[in-house]
This record gives structure tokens, sequence and C-alpha cells, in this order.
């Protein structure tokens, strides 16, 4: 009796089986885990509110922070500030942006960006910040910047390159003789629109940050070295205490991990309504002076009653007077 050989049709078999399963972990998006309560809001920025107690941010080597946010104003005094060609705590002359700043000790005081307010503060090592005075090239849009606390041993330059590679060799023991030395490193990122709600989401993984508006990816960048962990703070704030920023926040995640564009986006889109606006079920602070706000759940958006901009009931046939100027011709129906 002869014994049919059934091994190509098993092998090819399997080989289809492998790649459908190539496939579907390759194109299959799946969806991050959240590991902090969720904070929905809405918060005032004229308050500095605790979100999470917790290092996850700063210790975590792949993690994602996600929050709402509307800048209602800003200060209206402006703030002047001068270029240094060879002093890193001020702008840079040619970019005019800041370069990396090198601490005094654990002191990063001289580091601070004059006229920066901080938006969301993490462990006092990673802040977002925003400039609380009026840009004039900017209308209607506020300077953005993302400032990093790192650690080296010995000089680095901007690159993350030592400039002092002696200082690394070991002594006879095998310890190393070099003390942490304490940056300030700052991303600029694009500007953020006034009276006008956005999403903004950090993503961290080791030295790489990501930083999207929305659903969109606007920056992409490595720290020079690693970041400084030994923070004494718990906490991840947001809001300016100080008051000189005026808008409203909320719905702030902390993910366990970096969300790809395909999680952030659909995020986006869960939280938004047509508008582009979170719903709450409160009025968020920026709106308080409203009878009701059009960013709360939509069954209260049918009560809201809109005034005819035609109340006389004459727009039609009021007289229309010509333009004054000789150089044209008036010509209309209602003339």
């Amino acid at each position: 009796m002869e014994q049919s050989n059934n091994y190509p049709i098993y092998i090819f078999m399997l080989l289809v089986l492998i790649i459908i399963t190539l496939l579907i972990l390759t194109f299959v998006p799946f969806s991050s885990i959240s590991k902090s309560v969720q904070k929905v809001g809405p918060y005032s920025l004229e308050e500095e509110t605790n979100q999470f107690s917790n290092k996850d941010f700063v210790n975590n080597s792949s993690v994602s922070f996600q929050g709402f946010f509307y800048l209602e104003k800003l200060q209206k005094t402006a703030v002047t500030t001068s270029c240094s060609p060879t002093d890193p705590s001020s702008l840079n002359c040619n970019t005019g942006r800041y370069s990396l700043c090198e601490c005094e000790g654990t002191n990063c005081s001289k580091c601070d960006h004059k006229g920066f307010i901080q938006l969301v503060n993490f462990n006092n090592i990673v802040t977002l910040e925003v400039l609380g005075a009026p840009d004039g090239g900017r209308q209607g849009k506020a300077s953005i910047q993302l400032t990093i606390k790192t650690e080296s041993s010995g000089d680095i330059d901007n690159s993350g390159n030592s400039l002092n590679p002696e200082l690394h060799a070991a002594d006879s023991t095998g310890a190393s003789n070099t003390t942490s030395i304490l940056y300030i490193e700052t991303f600029a990122l694009p500007p953020i629109p006034f009276n006008k709600w956005f999403m903004i989401t950090i993503n961290k993984e080791g030295r790489r940050f990501d930083i999207y508006y929305n659903d969109t990816l606007v920056l992409s960048k490595h720290t020079s070295t690693v970041l400084y962990h030994n923070s004494t703070s718990n906490n991840i704030t947001v809001g300016n205490k100080n008051k000189y920023i005026s808008g409203s926040s909320g719905y702030f995640t902390l993910y366990n991990s970096i969300q790809s564009a395909i999680d952030i986006s659909k995020q986006y889109h869960s939280f938004v309504n047509t508008r582009g606006s979170p719903v709450f079920n409160e009025n968020p602070p920026t709106l308080a002076l409203t009878n009701v706000s059009l960013d709360r759940l939509p069954s209260l958006i049918g009560n809201v009653s809109v005034p005819s901009i035609c109340g006389s009931g004459d727009c039609i046939t009021s007289p229309s007077n010509p333009p004054a100027s000789p150089l044209y011709e008036w010509q209309s129906s209602y003339a």
C-alpha cells in the first residue's frame, strides 16, 4: 500500500500561519494601559494643582504624559531678554534659542529663563513652560519650550560629547574620580494658540522626548546626557500659583509606556467634540462667565439661546452708504 506524502502541504500551511501572525503583530495596534488614575477636571491654570504624586515620569524608562490646555491670556507687561554669544543662560544670538546651561553644583537658578512661566512641572526635573508676556512675532500664539535637568560626569558640549575625557579615568582602585555635573537642556517647541483647546502628549523613552500637539508629532529629540533622578519632589503639578497665566486644563493621564501615533490619535478624538473641544461635566473655569458652556455635555447644547443679529427685522432694507472713494461706482439693488 502506497503511503501518501503530505509534508509539503503541512510546511505550506505553517508558513502561511507564520506570515499571518507577523502581519497581525506589525499592523494591528495594541493600546497601552493607563498606570495612573486619570484626572478629568477642569482645573484653573491660575492655581498650581498636584495631579500625580509619584516619580514615574522621571524614573521610568518608558512613560507618557497627556493633558488638555486652554490659554486665555497672559500678563500685559512686556519682557525684554538679551542675547549672548557666550552666556548659556541667555538666548543664543545666532539661533534665538537657549543653549546647554551648566548649573552651579545642584543650584540651577542661573539657567532660569526670564519671562517663562511654568505650565507643567515633573518632579522639578522636567518643566513645560510658556512665555508669560506678549510676543509681537507670534500674534495669537504663545512661545513654549521643554526644559530638562540632566547630569554627566565631566564637562560636555551641546552634542553631549565630553570636553574632558581624561576626567573619566578611574583611579587605582577602579573607582571613578569624577563628580556629576548638572545641566539644563531646553527644547524649543512650536508656539501654541490662545483661546483654543489643544492636547499635549509628552512621550519619554530613555533620553528621547517625542512631543505631540493634538494628534500631530511636533518634536522628537534626545537629551545630551541622562536625566537627573535625585529629586526630592514627588509631585507632577499643572498651573502657576503666581497667576501670570489664565486658562483651563484637564484630562490628565500618565501611561506606563510611550503612546504610538495611532494611540494618541484615538485618544484625542475620543475626548473632543466636533469643534475640537474636550467634553467636561461642568463649566471650565475659563468660560465660567457664560450661562452654559458649549464645552459641556452635548445634552446641554440644545438649551443654549442664540440671540438674533437682526432683532429689528429690518436688516435687508436698511440703507447702505457707498464707499467714500470717487474711483469706484457703487451699484446695488438696495442703494
